[in-house]
């Protein structure tokens, strides 16, 4: 019975990570498309019809992220499961932030009569910085989000694809940090900042996802949980 609840528990990690992986990519291409059409003010945002659709297609991708850093944290062994444990809070900080502020964006971007005149739109719509959405958001993605993968990095460290996912989480983590330090402290370099944090959470997400998919498809419950 033991047994079965493991491999249950893996199904579940496999199902979170792929699941992460297809949504996550379609999320990409409606957020390139928002930002493409780059909406410069209140009114240009309730008129794009990219917004509303990147906006909804984050809440579930956020559930499975995560599911997928439960998953990481029945995976690891022992002695790193206060490594993945600190990954799966910030990850749940993290998406939890991103999960309200983009629930917010959506209902405001398909409600434009009744929120039109709102005397505080300013501060959330449009949504870019320095609005106050963005702000939260870049936080969110940008520390809580790397500090998750850069937490979850040490429980992988057998095998080649392990190690691989490790070297991955770390480049995920790290460049997203770097980057909004870049255009927090040093604004002429902001575009630079903007890059490596999309190659970050942008980019190099997708990778560690995949990985992270096929570990759990490889994974043996009954090898790696038995006493």
């Amino acid at each position: 019975m033991a047994h079965e609840g493991f491999a249950a528990n893996y199904r579940i990690g496999r199902f979170s990570c792929w699941g992460a992986l297809v949504l996550g990519c379609v999320y990409t291409v409606f957020s390139i498309l928002t930002r493409v059409d780059n909406p410069t003010t209140a009114q240009s945002s309730f008129s794009d019809p990219f917004l509303p659709i990147a906006s909804i297609l984050l809440v579930p991708v956020a559930a499975l992220m995560i599911a997928s850093m439960a998953a990481v944290h029945f995976y690891a062994p022992p002695e790193s499961k206060v490594f993945s444990l600190l990954s799966l809070v910030f990850m749940s900080v993290a998406m939890g932030i991103t999960t309200m502020i983009n629930s917010a964006v959506f209902f405001i971007v398909t409600h434009p009569r009744e929120m039109a005149n709102a005397p505080w739109l300013s501060l959330f719509i449009p949504y870019k910085r320095p609005g106050l959405f963005a702000e939260l958001d870049l936080v969110a993605w940008s520390w809580f989000f790397s500090l998750s993968m850069i937490a979850a990095a040490p429980v992988f460290k057998k095998g080649r694809l392990e190690k691989a996912l490790r070297i991955f989480m770390v480049a995920t983590g790290a460049l997203p940090i770097v980057g909004w330090i870049l255009m927090i402290f040093f604004p002429p370099a902001e575009l630079t900042g903007w890059i490596l944090q999309a190659i970050g959470w942008g980019v190099l997400i997708l990778i560690v996802w995949f990985l992270l998919a096929r570990l759990f498809d490889r994974a043996n419950p009954l090898e790696r949980h038995s006493a």
